[in-house]
């Protein structure tokens, strides 16, 4: 019974998040994409600003699905206009989903990562002003990279939206945990909370959310936000009072906010 009731509340959640499935072909229209699959696993598909005169930002770009499903075209498709307009590169990973092992989606984001600060002039980033992006629970693995995985990465930055953050029963979302983590203790379960996993190496962040939120509860963006703050890095967070949750940056609520997230991310360029 209860197993059935979590696969209803996913698929819900699912639907919630993405109306599409992932595309295979690469979307024909003005900003070209390419799909590159990564030696070492993952897939990364690419978008990056055509006539810029000059080294750009990138950012790694996480779909959510709650660990049981990624979105990456659907999320590239979502947010290439906005990013190409203002000079920056989109890499959106298609990774793999954990099934109980976080290791798995862990492991893709950091082959993409390396990938793409070794290649860096061909897609004419610059390595250094490479940041990662996340929404629901491509947020939690946003930060989960950025935090308990970040000596492995020099992320720039990190946008979060409506992320999951915490594992802890009561504030987690709880397909995300048990799709990611199986079925584990609590205390092995906060192993994988990110607001208590912040360093003083934890690159600064932009949260928006949405509050209220009905899948993913707010407190766990502000909590990852005043880690953050506790640990002297900047955390900047945005609370819409409305929108709800698994909007994109076609129906955001408010875009005057995504417009201050991505000239924050222009100010760290400088």
């Amino acid at each position: 019974m209860k197993k059935g009731l979590l696969f209803i509340v996913l698929f819900l959640y699912m639907l919630a998040m993405y109306s599409c499935v992932i595309q295979e072909e690469v979307i024909e229209d003005d900003i070209p994409v390419d799909i590159i699959e990564l030696p070492y696993g993952g897939r990364l598909i690419v978008s990056v600003p055509q006539n810029s005169s000059k080294p750009t930002s990138g950012i790694i770009i996480l779909s959510g699905g709650g660990y049981g499903y990624v979105g990456a075209m659907d999320v590239l498709k979502e947010w290439k206009y906005v990013m190409a307009k203002n000079n920056i590169a989109l890499f959106s990973v298609d990774y793999t989903l954990p099934n109980g092992n976080p290791e798995l989606p862990v492991k893709d984001v950091i082959n993409a990562y390396d990938y793409i600060t070794t290649h860096w002039s061909d897609f004419n980033i610059n390595p250094d002003l490479v940041g990662i992006m996340g929404f629901s629970a491509g947020g939690h693995l946003a930060s989960l990279v950025s935090t308990k995985y970040g000596s492995k990465l020099n992320l720039a930055f990190q946008v979060l939206i409506y992320p999951v953050i915490s594992m802890e029963s009561g504030l987690t979302h709880w397909p995300s945990r048990i799709n990611l983590l199986g079925e584990v203790s609590e205390e092995d379960a906060k192993e994988y909370s990110t607001d208590l996993l912040v360093t003083e190496n934890t690159p600064p962040a932009y949260i928006i959310l949405s509050d209220p939120d009905e899948f993913v509860h707010p407190d766990n963006g502000m909590r990852y936000h005043q880690s953050l703050i506790n640990k002297g890095i900047e955390s900047n967070i945005c609370i819409l009072n409305k929108g709800q949750h698994g909007w994109q940056f076609s129906d955001c609520p408010d875009t005057r906010e995504i417009e201050k997230m991505i000239n924050w991310i222009k100010f760290i360029e400088r």
